[in-house]
């Protein structure tokens, strides 16, 4: 996409939900993004891949501690200005570490040494963040994933996944040895008081799907000390009193039930390199991955999905396993609306929902969802039984983590993909809670007649209506198979894919164009080029066209040009090629 066009379209905006929707009063803005590879050590290349997977804070919520596989450490930075946030050094952990808390000057790092999927292994290493090195290490018998620590800071739960081979067998379960969920105290200095000596809750035997090999996935716990653990895998989710009785006895199951399934339509469930969402699943497993607590009796689930299933939603369940909000095709909606939509991954698990976190802000109490395949987050508003969708923000690539600050009013994202030979990082993303315009969305879809957003990216051109000084036209490149013509509606606080025609040639959906430029003409019809492309191995070559259209978007003429001309497609429509 040309920056011209992007800064064209870069209109000051509230979020621009569906027309349905009231727009937001209130909501997110983001006010930095921390790339990760600035705070490696000066002894590593920047060059080296480093990410941020997990991320929790300290010090008031001032020092952000996040997870980094790649380099095999916990990475710290310093938060004291949100706008401005700096690198506040490495720990190496000598393992790979899968999940973090903090406690004060402690964290508190999942870290997974196994030798093999058949030899789990993995320890809890607990961080002194003012010394900045590794004080203890207590073993959780088998590969650690999440952590989490209860609300009055005396017990730290670990989902211990021992996870599956996806090589082996498919990926299909059952694969031994069986996941659990380990059980630490925690004293008044921060330390574990049975380092040497975890408790194991057993958690087989619960799930229908391979009861005898659970997979916990995530776990959070309320303020009743009650954990809620997912069986990714498994579609299961389980309840664990963690302090039983009233001199606090073992931890033990307390309810366990089916994450269950669901079916959804409107959606775009094939990958065809055009967005249609025309299809529909049915019955499909939620199979969750993250989890948060929204009260002692509601938490919700990000269902993201792995071999068997993904409902591409997130759900709120009360602690009788009841499912009491289903976002249906809410997230898919969204990204679509928002340009964000993933066509590579919809017939896999569309924008996967990964992430899920809560947090009041300023009186109201918000879900926050991220889709890992889309770059962009679902912001909910919930206000007693009522859950509505009030704001989708952007995020970094494959968002992972996600920290609620609400005594700063403030957000963070880790989002975990970094490849720097594309330039695209790992980066840590800061938003703001606070009130008044948003500075996203700055263009958005409106619904078509099968009342779902029109599907829309890779805008590759901007022309103005010499007929309207309300209205542009836009079109898409080859991303897509299809070519579109996109009426852009620049009226209102933010710019509105209003309609979306297809280019049509002999009656046909038009093929091999990637289109680059467009004009308007008086009489409203159009003129837009096409960027041909050298033959490669078996497929032909493409050749450079202008094409006129009929307001419809229907060829009337053609006109070819050489492969490779003295000017670029961009200077026969602006001028700028005189010769």
């Amino acid at each position: 996409m040309h920056k011209r066009t992007l800064l064209a379209l870069a209109i000051s905006a509230t979020t621009g939900l569906s027309a349905t929707q009231a727009l937001a009063a209130e909501g997110f803005n983001r006010i930095a993004t921390y790339p990760i590879y600035k705070n490696l050590p000066s002894s590593i290349s920047p060059d080296k891949k480093a990410v941020a997977e997990i991320v929790t804070a300290t010090n008031n919520g001032t020092l952000l501690i996040y997870t980094d596989s790649k380099q095999e450490a916990v990475g710290m930075v310093d938060l004291r200005n949100p706008a401005a946030p700096t690198g506040a050094g490495y720990v190496q952990l000598g393992g790979e570490p899968t999940s973090v808390t903090a406690l004060g000057n402690f964290a508190y790092v999942g870290v997974n040494t196994s030798k093999s999927y058949k030899e789990p292994s993995g320890h809890v290493a607990i961080v002194d963040l003012t010394r900045g090195d590794v004080i203890a290490r207590c073993d959780v018998q088998g590969q650690p994933d999440s952590v989490a620590l209860s609300p009055d800071k005396k017990h730290l739960a670990i989902a211990v996944e021992n996870e599956r081979d996806e090589e082996l067998n498919d990926g299909v379960i059952p694969q031994m040895p069986a996941g659990h969920l380990a059980h630490f105290h925690v004293d008044n200095n921060g330390a574990l008081k049975n380092c040497d000596a975890v408790k194991i809750v057993d958690l087989r035997g619960l799930a229908e799907i391979a009861p005898e090999d659970p997979e916990p996935e995530f776990v959070a716990i309320n303020n009743d000390n009650i954990a809620v653990v997912t069986l990714q895998e498994n579609n299961h989710i389980a309840l664990v009193d963690l302090a039983p009785g009233w001199f606090g006895g073992e931890a033990k199951v307390i309810n366990h039930f089916s994450a269950g399934k669901t079916s959804l339509s409107k959606i775009d469930n094939s990958k065809d390199k055009s967005i249609h969402l025309d299809s529909e699943v049915k019955d499909v497993l939620r199979e969750p991955d993250a989890v948060t607590w929204l009260d002692n009796n509601h938490f919700a689930t990000a269902d993201e999905g792995d071999y068997n299933g993904g409902s591409r939603t997130m759900t709120v369940f009360n602690t009788r396993g009841e499912v009491v909000f289903d976002s249906g095709n809410q997230l898919e909606h969204l990204a679509a609306q928002y340009g964000h939509f993933p066509e590579k991954r919809a017939h896999k698990k569309g924008t996967e929902p990964e992430g899920v976190a809560a947090g009041r802000y300023r009186g109201k109490d918000y879900i926050f969802v991220g889709m890992e395949r889309a770059g962009l987050m679902a912001v909910y508003q919930k206000a007693g039984n009522s859950i509505d969708l009030v704001q989708g923000i952007p995020t970094g690539w494959r968002p992972e983590g996600i920290l609620t600050i609400p005594e700063r009013n403030l957000l963070v994202v880790a989002n975990e993909k970094d490849d720097p030979k594309e330039g695209l990082r790992s980066t840590l993303t800061i938003y703001e809670h606070g009130m008044g315009v948003f500075a996203y969305p700055q263009i958005y879809s409106a619904n078509d007649l099968n009342d779902a957003p029109m599907g829309w990216g890779a805008l590759s051109a901007l022309a103005a209506d010499p007929r309207d000084a309300n209205t542009l036209f836009s079109v898409n490149d080859s991303f897509y198979k299809t070519a579109d013509i996109y009426k852009i509606d620049v009226s209102g606080k933010t710019a509105r894919i209003a309609h979306k025609m297809r280019v049509m040639e002999n009656g046909k959906a038009a093929k091999d164009l990637d289109l680059e430029g467009i004009a308007v003409d008086t009489d409203g019809s159009f003129w837009v080029v096409s960027e041909g492309a050298e033959a490669k191995k078996k497929k032909a070559g493409t050749q450079n066209r202008i094409l006129h259209l009929d307001p419809n978007g229907h060829v009337m003429e053609e006109v070819a040009l050489p492969l490779r001309s003295a000017c670029t497609d961009e200077e026969i429509w602006t001028g700028g090629y005189s010769g």
